[in-house]
């Protein structure tokens, strides 16, 4: 019995690691097609890769590179944000998504922010999530530690109290921080245009009238779904009804 389980395990390893090996392969193979100025086989080649699960902030880059070599700048913007999710610090993704985004023929004024939020956000944005979080998890080992001496040690308790207290409440408030930043970060619910022109509608029909018109590259946020169709909202204010194979989630 012990054999067959060890032949069982063996032949996992085996298979994992020739899927490994495969997708290392398809990767090498896509960066090549790419290098020779193949850009179509290398898009199919990083397609491939992500619909058998492989999602990377270089694989979403190199998929980003390609589609803006054959001029489909919305695809392009897509993968570049994608990447961007994925690795927030990395300067080449920041670089190649500000030059993609010039490309883009809607020059949309966004409408004035709430003061309030946008101090907000800028408070936010001044650690990453991770840092949030991390600094949530220091507080909460403090807060323990200042509770652990009022219980133990008979001098000065209303201090370690208070402490204990005041360290255990800023933790909550770091991981409040750190989740409200990650879905900054994330661009939860944001989608990008990736037709070339799309009509924007009053309603989520067909026949309904059509109130603007987007083109590719363009960012929205992506505030509902119903019946093949994408209710919208776009840095103006603007609010309506696309169809949803012409918004791709970021």
């Amino acid at each position: 019995m012990m054999k067959g389980f060890i032949q069982i395990l063996c032949c996992l390893l085996f298979l994992g690691n020739a899927y490994g090996s495969s997708e290392e392969k398809l990767f090498a193979e896509a960066n090549n097609s790419y290098k020779v100025g193949d850009y179509e086989m290398a898009i199919n080649k990083y397609e491939q890769l992500i619909r058998a699960g492989k999602k990377s902030a270089g694989l979403y880059y190199n998929l980003g590179n390609a589609y803006f070599k054959t001029n489909q700048i919305g695809r392009a913007i897509l993968n570049y944000e994608r990447a961007q999710r994925r690795n927030p610090d990395e300067e080449d993704i920041r670089h190649n998504l500000s030059f993609a985004k010039a490309y883009t023929k809607d020059k949309i004024t966004a409408e004035n922010p709430n003061p309030l939020l946008k101090l907000k956000e800028n408070f936010l944005r001044t650690y990453s999530s991770l840092t949030w979080s991390v600094s949530g998890i220091v507080l909460i080992w403090l807060s323990l530690l200042f509770f652990a001496l009022y219980l133990f040690v008979l001098s000065f308790r209303r201090v370690f109290f208070f402490l204990g207290s005041l360290f255990l409440i800023s933790a909550l408030l770091f991981f409040f921080f750190g989740r409200q930043q990650s879905a900054i970060e994330n661009k939860c619910g944001f989608g990008v245009v990736i037709l070339a022109k799309t009509f924007v509608k009053s309603a989520p029909s067909s026949d309904a009238a059509d109130i603007f018109v987007l083109h590719e590259g363009t960012e929205v946020k992506i505030l509902d779904r119903v019946d093949g169709f994408a209710k919208i909202r776009i840095a103006d204010g603007q609010v309506g009804w696309t169809e949803m194979d012409t918004v791709a989630s970021i």
